[in-house]
């Protein structure tokens, strides 16, 4: 009996060490070891994909600059800045900004302190107040031998004139020299006055400079 309590209890021994070392793995341990290995490869492919983000911008982050155009001034006696000033309003109004520089010329040879007609006419443009105050108080302006008051005056004078008379730079010239019905009085002649056919000639050639 004792041997054989013995034999007995030697083959349990036997039987569970077996048993022991051919157990299966535990499934949860191997499910999180390859979870923690998918998460470090997804960091990994999130990380590299960032920095090339960030060394390659897109094309809207890339800006690319604008060619500067420089701006020809007129060969004549007035600063940059009233030339820059009339060329601003020319291209407002649509006016050669070249015909305006001629009609100063014109009236004034560049003194912007001119006084002619008696008194009468002022400015570079050789305005008249008695016809034009109203423009002048319109446009905001107060000084008639102001350069800046003066030209913007002339240009409004023209814009009126270009409105009236088209594109027939010789009536627009005329009438702004004499008049509309002085203008318009030469023009039922079939005549042009020295004065339109010269300042439109001054224009011509500032226009291709």
């Amino acid at each position: 009996n004792i041997i054989n309590a013995v034999v007995g209890t030697v083959l349990g021994l036997v039987v569970t060490a077996f048993a022991i070392s051919h157990k299966s793995p535990t499934p949860i341990i191997v499910e999180a070891k390859a979870s923690t290995y998918a998460e470090e490869s997804a960091t990994a492919v999130i990380e590299e994909v960032t920095v090339d983000t960030v060394a390659e911008p897109t094309t809207e982050e890339q800006t690319t600059e604008e060619p500067t155009t420089a701006i020809q001034l007129f060969d004549v006696p007035l600063d940059q800045e009233l030339q820059l000033y009339i060329m601003d309003l020319c291209e407002e109004t649509n006016i050669s900004a070249a015909l305006v520089i001629a009609i100063i010329e014109r009236e004034s040879n560049y003194n912007e302190s001119a006084i002619g007609d008696s008194g009468n006419s002022l400015g570079l443009m050789q305005i008249q107040p008695k016809w034009h105050q109203w423009r002048m108080d319109e446009l905001g302006g107060g000084d008639w031998l102001n350069p800046y008051d003066n030209i913007k005056v002339g240009v409004h004078i023209l814009k009126g004139l270009f409105d009236k008379y088209g594109d027939d730079v010789y009536m627009v010239l005329m009438a702004y020299n004499g008049g509309s019905s002085y203008a318009e009085r030469m023009a039922s002649k079939g005549i042009v006055s020295d004065y339109a056919i010269k300042v439109d000639a001054r224009a011509t050639e500032l226009e291709s400079r």
